[in-house]
């Protein structure tokens, strides 16, 4: 009969000492998104990981200005770069492109489109735990 102390010594030295992690560490963030004035509508916020950061994008959407990411889906601790999408209803119905007949709300986008490019100069460091980040992005 066999023991399994060795099998058990060895996934417990793995466990203390970080093996088969990545390394890698999410943070939960959350906050607002305005331009000028007003609070985005409806949108989506991008964190792409730049520098030494490394690891897959995170996101989520933008409602009255607002997001909230939980850690679990959140971006990685570190440098991320932020791309914003954001639109707003124009009080205008428009036909839904494919869809005769169907009409939808009309949007038009307010946030300018450099801030959703690999050229988008918005920077966030990201630290464990629970990120405030507050976007104040100006008017074209």
């Amino acid at each position: 009969m066999s023991r399994p102390w060795p099998a058990i010594v060895l996934s417990l030295c793995c466990i203390l000492a970080g093996c088969g992690d990545s390394g890698l560490q999410r943070a939960a963030v959350r906050g607002t998104v305005r331009v000028g004035e007003e609070p985005v509508e409806i949108g989506s916020i991008t964190f792409v990981p730049i520098g030494e950061n490394k690891g897959p994008t995170a996101g989520g959407v933008i409602e009255n200005g607002k997001f909230d990411i939980p850690a679990e889906r959140g971006p990685f601790v570190g440098e991320n770069r932020v791309q914003i999408v954001g639109e707003k209803k124009t009080g205008r119905k428009i036909e839904l492109r494919g869809a005769p007949g169907m009409l939808v709300d009309e949007q038009v986008p307010v946030v300018p489109a450099i801030y959703d490019t690999s050229d988008s100069d918005l920077v966030a460091s990201i630290e464990s735990g629970t990120n405030e980040l507050n976007f104040e992005i100006p008017r074209p």
